[in-house]
């Protein structure tokens, strides 16, 4: 048994994983775009994200540490845009403190997204990509929130939070699947079991990721969900 520390719950964090569940909800399923228009989108926001939050903020780091007057350089206008880059993302809660040396989370995470959309069908894509942007926050604030014991069994989570990460998950999939009524999206030769049965099935897996995914779960939960989904849905 590990004893529980104080934690941040990173609101802030918790509502852009969540908002970017809902754009994915609305793009690839209340009101599709053409997939090129999709692919377009997701290769804008991967790439302004790692620009500005991963490259320019780890080189800035790198070449601004040892000069001791900035505002006398004459590439200062970049350390204006590094600093300020660097005081938003804290501020709205895409980095922590403790990633400001080191690849974010937040890299991981829009990795996760992006490389789930090329891997599988659209809608076990977003089956997992909803596990990991409803299913991670909702994990860490029923761990916290309810002060749960964080178990060494579970890498230091806590029983309490994988169930939030798993009855989150679960209900927002199911909110997607009545709304099939109106936006159909789901294939309809599987079935309502069948359907079910396999969003169990990845979102299930999806929180294990997320127990045992280390520094890499936002990858490892999309991923690994969405093979399983997909995995099953081919060959059982």
């Amino acid at each position: 048994m590990i004893e529980n520390k104080k934690d941040d719950i990173a609101y802030g964090r918790m509502v852009i994983h969540m908002a970017t569940g809902l754009f994915a909800v609305f793009f690839m399923q209340v009101y599709p775009l053409k997939k090129e228009n999709l692919e377009l989108l997701l290769h804008i926001s991967a790439g302004t994200y790692i620009f500005f939050i991963e490259i320019l903020r780890l080189c800035g780091n790198h070449y601004w540490k040892d000069i001791e007057n900035p505002e006398d350089h004459p590439w200062y206008g970049w350390y204006k845009l590094h600093n300020w880059c660097v005081k938003w993302s804290l501020h709205i809660g895409i980095l922590r403190e403790k990633e400001l040396e080191d690849v974010s989370s937040g890299s991981w995470y829009i990795l996760g997204l992006y490389v789930t959309y090329f891997l599988f069908i659209t809608w076990i894509a977003l089956i997992a990509m909803l596990s990991l942007a409803f299913g991670d926050p909702m994990a860490r604030l029923f761990g916290i929130g309810f002060k749960g014991v964080k178990r060494s069994w579970l890498m230091g989570k806590t029983i309490i939070g994988a169930y939030g990460f798993f009855m989150t998950a679960l209900f927002v999939v199911l909110m997607t699947i009545i709304l099939d009524i109106w936006f159909p999206f789901y294939p309809s030769s599987i079935g309502l079991a069948g359907l079910l049965l396999v969003v169990g099935i990845g979102v299930f897996i999806g929180m294990l990721s997320e127990i045992y995914g280390g520094a890499v779960d936002n990858l490892a939960i999309p991923v690994f969900a969405g093979k399983a989904m997909q995995l099953y849905y081919l060959y059982v």
